[in-house]
């Protein structure tokens, strides 16, 4: 079973790493086991996304234990967010091609990216940063990954329509570690409110995540 890790950011709050490795057929099986019967299983034409959707249905019911031993059923809204039925608790999912990422929490509304670490995106990085913010990353790949995994983080913490990579979400510039926290804001006209974002580079990807803690809980 490839689980790369299980962390306990805090004492409501897990996050969860998986190497997505084996074939559907297997996920399958191992999702069974953990996951209600009720679960809503959509049907995918392409084996990769039937592949990351298993695991990460698999990844969030192999965290729940963590924060409560009722059943619970994983949905999703209108919009493509995940939720927890009939609970108060949060849930993100992030995934590449190989590997799945999924953060829970029992107390706050939270967001996780993780991507591949590409250089495409700095062909397409006028599209989502700032004028600043292409000063401040200038050809640097990696901060620019970071740069886009933060604001994918934001969208999902906002996770309403028409919010503009661009305009409405910013980074503040950071120094560039291995693994480090970095301060951004989503910035709309009804919307106002600044968050800590953590990052760090792991198996050739970016992850990126963030809690929705009043400041003084911050780290």
């Amino acid at each position: 079973m490839p689980l790369l890790s299980v962390r306990k950011i805090d004492q409501h709050t897990y996050l969860g790493l998986w190497d997505l490795q084996e074939p559907a057929e297997d996920l399958t099986n191992q999702l069974n086991q953990v996951a209600p019967e009720n679960l809503p299983r959509p049907a995918f034409t392409s084996t990769s996304r039937q592949q990351q959707w298993l695991a990460a249905r698999l990844l969030v019911y192999t965290l729940l234990p963590n924060l409560t031993t009722a059943p619970v059923l994983l949905c999703t809204d209108p919009l493509g967010k995940p939720f927890l039925q009939h609970t108060s608790f949060h849930v993100s999912i992030s995934h590449t091609t190989s590997t799945v990422a999924v953060i829970l929490s029992d107390h706050y509304e939270v967001g996780i990216d993780i991507e591949s670490i590409h250089s495409k995106v700095l062909r397409v990085k006028e599209k989502f940063l700032s004028p600043a913010e292409l000063n401040e990353t200038q050809d640097s790949l990696v901060k620019t990954m970071i740069y886009w995994c933060t604001k994918e983080t934001l969208y999902k913490l906002y996770s309403k329509k028409k919010l503009l990579f661009k305009e409405h979400l910013g980074v503040m510039p950071f120094t560039l570690e291995n693994k480090g926290t970095l301060e951004a804001s989503i910035n709309t006209p009804e919307f106002k409110k600044n968050y800590l974002i953590y990052y760090e580079t792991i198996k050739d990807c970016v992850l990126t995540y963030s809690l929705d803690k009043p400041t003084k809980e911050q780290n």
